[in-house]
């Protein structure tokens, strides 16, 4: 019937469930040559789609498509070739029939799609589509005329391709003008790596460097215009080792979702395989460099005929271009949009000219994206820019950076439209001593830019500039603008608007010192805060104090307080003079109504959290982290660290005496507590080792009713941690961590006529506690026995001189160890860790993990951290 169709034109068949061959013979062999070459003598358009068993086209030595030049299989999982020989897949004519006479058939999972046995001299188009089980598409040996006069590929969703043009087939792709691959999962490479199936080729150029014969493959396209590349996860580069490509007639670029790629082009130099000689580093100095981008080029192949350059969701780009290049590298390009792409690290090479680009899009670069996202020879290059958007980009200062002093100029004279929105570490539009000219810009949208303090640091010009909006062109809210007679102005009063409104404030002099001074000095009281909900300081060298009490006053909604790197910062909170009516109006200064959160890091001249003479009271504080902070002797003080310090010796004894926490303070509804490390000897007040009247002790004890977690770690002077009339109020403590404590002998210290003859029960709702790395640890505590009610998981290591929780032997007035106490003691000796004075009742029923370790033994590996 085939041979009857001479004059067929078009064919196409969908949705034959059962269909295995297109064309089969009537006898046991193949099909003859002379006939096979008769069939179909001018079909121009062939279609296979939702095939779900088709196998192949026919079985055949040779077939010539003379005249087809649309050629699409789409949804076909089983198809593997397009011609097989008697060989490959050889069956009987019988198996069309039933399924009782099939001889063996050989596995040709590895044939490609296209081999030798089909010429297509005239096919134009090809789109594959969801061919699962494809591995290859064409052999490396073709037809000498086939696939020549190919101008379009597309391949998606082929799950199990590796690559998509053997290594010697570019020579026949010279008309190839768009090429687009896309969901095919397993793709590493386009072109397949030399020498795979045993083939050589001659598709290379030579080269001399330092009296070497380097041999670099030369892959030339030289009619394509349109390249897409689109969810390929395993892509890394055109071809796997050092190459050159040659575009120069490619006109789009679309790159997205290739997560394994990371430098879009790169300049060899050398023949150096898979590496990168680079001495264009500043320095004259030459570094090698292991990368490998998606196309090797040269330092002077030039773009000229690129308009778009579209790179969306690569999450791993770092550049676009790396190595030397020349100005002209992208001279025509129109359209330049970056999307989410965390990773990168520079928009375009130094000094390139974009003197025809009109549309520049950069958005949800979130990771080293920073500064140069227009260099000054850039910007001055792009006169015909009509558009710029500039969006969610969290680290980004600058759009266009300038070091030099000399006065400079740029002009945009085509601009219409400019958006900065969602830059939360923008500062400015243009830092140094440039001025701007706006000729033809009449929309500027600047949205939820915090820190943007002023436009540029020069007058900008903007004649036809009348409204600055806040909201996007989707936002339903309606947005008139702001406008104070010209763009610097309008920026800087949207910027004081934005700030006194803000609900997070991140001060850091590496980023927003200016921000800094305006919160110390505050001019004419322009900014006042009150919405403030969590304020950050970072990497600050100038701030020795953070609020007055009257500063703390104005601000009642803040919730967190976060002070990190604060080199100079020796208090938080300072009670200045306050006024007389203030005076009689504050006995008890209830300060930050809504603060939960205290967190103090790496501040190394931090003394106190408050110091004041005042009760200052935290209603909402719930959670206080410390964390090396090494001169901090305590969280509320009356007098400095070096007004201590400077007077007798005997009261800088005190201070080591003193409590961590005293009366300054009223923390009733505090939940967590972690301090690491200090110089104290106590953390808690106890009425031996702070001046305090009986009275005084049940108000303190209130600050603790409520805390539920402690972690105490690298108190080096302290002797023990709680005293037992504090101790015994901590009702709703659940997790208790105390670890590289080097001088903890106990962990609760009392006398004998506090417990005598009772049961203690403290930390009734104690569910883990852990205790580690504690060297001179002997107790838990004194008395007759103790009950843990709710203790589910017990954590012990490095505690060597432990000998049982609860004991009766006194440590001393001063609470030093008694010297009948030791490991040489018979008394300790004979003692076990649990003893008739813990109450097994009360221990053992949630003791779902009991560990103890003493790790004297050096070749004892670590244990695994404590559960929490």
């Amino acid at each position: 019937m085939a041979r009857r169709l001479e004059h067929l034109q078009q064919l196409e068949i969908f949705w034959c469930g059962s269909l295995r061959e297109i064309i089969i013979s009537t006898d046991q062999g193949n099909i003859e040559d002379d006939i096979m070459t008769q069939i179909f003598p001018k079909l121009e358009s062939l279609k296979l789609c939702h095939l779900q068993n088709l196998k192949r086209f026919c079985r055949g030595n040779q077939l010539k498509f003379s005249c087809l030049k649309t050629l699409q299989i789409w949804d076909c999982p089983s198809f593997k070739t397009f011609v097989s020989d008697s060989i490959m897949g050889i069956e009987t004519h019988d198996d069309h029939i039933g399924e009782g006479n099939k001889s063996l058939e050989i596995d040709d999972h590895l044939s490609p799609l296209f081999n030798e046995k089909a010429a297509f001299p005239m096919l134009k188009d090809v789109k594959i589509d969801e061919l699962r089980e494809l591995k290859r598409i064409w052999d490396d040996q073709q037809a000498v005329d086939s696939f020549c006069n190919l101008e379009t590929l597309s391949v998606s969703r082929c799950s199990s391709l590796l690559s998509i043009f053997p290594f010697n087939m570019s020579g026949k792709l010279q008309k190839l003008r768009n090429l687009e691959i896309s969901a095919c999962h397993s793709v590493r490479e386009i072109i397949e790596g030399e020498g795979i199936n045993g083939r050589e080729s001659n598709n290379v150029v030579t080269t001399a460097s330092s009296n070497l014969v380097e041999t670099i493959p030369q892959f030339e396209f030289p009619q394509l215009t349109s390249l897409g590349l689109f969810n390929l996860p395993k892509l890394k580069s055109l071809y796997r080792k050092m190459h050159t490509t040659k575009l120069p007639s490619l006109e789009e670029i679309l790159v997205s979702l290739c997560n394994n790629v990371e430098i879009l082009f790169a300049a060899n130099i050398s023949g150096d395989d898979d590496k990168l000689k680079d001495r264009n580093n500043g320095q004259g100095e030459e570094r090698r460099v292991d990368i490998q981008p998606l196309f090797w080029t040269t330092k002077d192949n030039t773009f000229h005929r690129l308009k778009e350059l579209i790179l969306r969701k690569n999450y791993l780009l770092r550049e676009i271009w790396y190595g030397q290049h020349t100005s002209a590298l992208f001279n025509n390009l129109t359209t330049l949009e970056v999307t989410e792409s965390h990773q990168l690290e520079s928009l375009l090479p130094y000094a390139v000219s974009l003197e025809n680009l009109t549309i520049l899009t950069v958005s949800n670069c979130n990771g080293r994206l920073k500064r140069l996202i227009i260099t000054l020879p850039t910007a001055k290059s792009m006169s015909r820019l009509e558009g710029m958007s500039i969006t969610d980009c969290n680290m980004i200062q600058e759009i266009i950076a300038c070091e030099s002093e000399t006065q400079e100029v740029i002009t945009f004279a085509d601009l219409k439209f400019l958006q900065l929105g969602n830059l939360p570490s923008l500062l400015t539009f243009c830092s140094g001593s440039v001025a701007l000219k706006f000729l033809s810009l009449e929309e500027v949208i600047v949205r939820q830019c915090p820190y943007m303090m002023s436009f540029s640091q020069q007058k900008s010009s903007a004649p036809l500039l009348k409204r600055v909006r806040s909201t996007c062109y989707s936002s339903k809210v309606a947005d008139q603008g702001r406008w104070d007679d010209n763009l610097d102005n309008t920026i800087q009063q949207m910027f004081i608007k934005e700030v006194g409104s803000s609900k997070h404030l991140k001060l850091s002099e590496s980023s927003n010192s200016e921000l800094i001074e305006i919160w110390t000095q505050n001019p004419q009281g322009t900014f006042d805060f009150k919405s403030l909900v969590v304020l950050e300081i970072c990497d600050c060298n100038t701030l020795t104090c953070l609020f007055t009490i009257s500063m703390a006053l104005d601000l009642p909604h803040l919730n967190k307080i976060k002070v990190k790197d604060a080199k100079l910062m020796e208090h938080i909170i300072v009670d200045e003079r306050l006024d007389e009516e203030v005076l009689t109006e504050y006995k008890t200064i209830s300060i930050f109504l809504h603060l939960e959160s205290i967190t103090l890091e790496s501040c190394l001249d931090l003394t106190s959290f408050y110091k004041g003479s005042r009760m200052l009271e935290f209603p909402s504080l719930k959670e206080i982290t410390v964390n090396d902070c090494p001169q901090m002797f305590a969280f509320a003080y009356t007098v400095s660290r070096e007004q201590i310090v400077i007077e007798k010796t005997s009261r800088v004894a005190d201070v080591f005496v003193a409590p961590f926490f005293n009366d300054k303070v009223v923390l009733r509804s505090l939940e967590e507590l972690q301090l690491c490390p200090f110089i104290k000897k106590t953390i808690l007040p106890s009425n031996k080792l702070q001046k305090l009247s009986h009275e005084q002790l049940p108000k303190m004890s209130y600050n603790f009713l409520n805390l539920k977690i402690l972690v105490l770690e690298g108190f080096n002077f302290l002797n023990y941690v709680f005293p037992y009339s504090v101790a015994e109020n901590f009702v709703h403590l659940e997790v208790l961590i105390i670890r590289d404590c080097e001088n903890v002998k106990e962990v609760i210290a009392m006398d004998k006529f506090e417990v005598e003859g009772r049961i203690m029960k403290v930390f009734p709702r104690l569910d883990r506690m852990s205790l580690r790395h504690l060297p001179k640890l002997v107790r838990f505590c004194y008395g007759d026995s103790i009950e843990f009610p709710m203790l589910g998981i017990l954590w012990m290591d490095d505690c060597p001189e432990f000998t049982t929780f609860v004991t009766n032997f006194m440590i001393g007035d001063e609470f030093q160890v008694d010297p009948n106490i030791g490991r040489n003691n018979s008394k300790v000796d004979d003692q076990c860790l649990f003893n008739d004075k813990t109450d097994p009742i009360d221990l053992s029923p949630r003791s779902e993990n009991l560990k103890t370790r003493n790790t004297q033994n050096p070749s004892d590996p670590r244990p695994k951290p404590e559960p929490a």
